[in-house]
């Protein structure tokens, strides 16, 4: 998840990508943490456009926008941030794979300490002042 304001961006491990798990993780560490959104922007996977997820939304008054399916252009921030996050674990994970849940933390620091070109300044500063 990335908030287009800040570029402050949140990712999660899950077990799996079902609608249930995805309302749990959203409502346990994100809006629990950062407060309700008015409105979130995502694509048109069923984890999202689900009946649990469209009750979820409806519940919390949040304003649901999906992207156009088949158009990465549409949510290119998210998808960029996420080609940034995959290519970074690459480079520090086992070759094993299973330290990356480990690794994320490290890695999420360090984007979010990283001053954006449109702002010139890091997610980090524009959420703490």
């Amino acid at each position: 998840m990335t908030c287009a304001f800040t570029e402050w961006v949140e990712c999660l491990p899950a077990p799996n990508d079902t609608a249930q798990t995805t309302a749990i993780l959203l409502m346990n560490h994100i809006f629990a943490r950062f407060g309700l959104p008015t409105r979130v922007d995502s694509d048109r996977e069923t984890h999202f456009t689900s009946e649990v997820m469209e009750h979820l939304w409806r519940l919390l008054g949040v304003k649901a926008n999906f992207h156009i399916s088949h158009r990465p252009q549409s949510s290119g921030q998210v998808e960029r941030m996420n080609w940034t996050v995959i290519s970074m674990l690459r480079k520090y994970v086992s070759s094993n794979h299973r330290d990356w849940d480990v690794k994320l933390p490290l890695v999420l620091m360090a984007i979010r300490a990283t001053p954006h070109e449109s702002t010139g300044v890091s997610p980090f500063e524009m959420m703490t002042g």
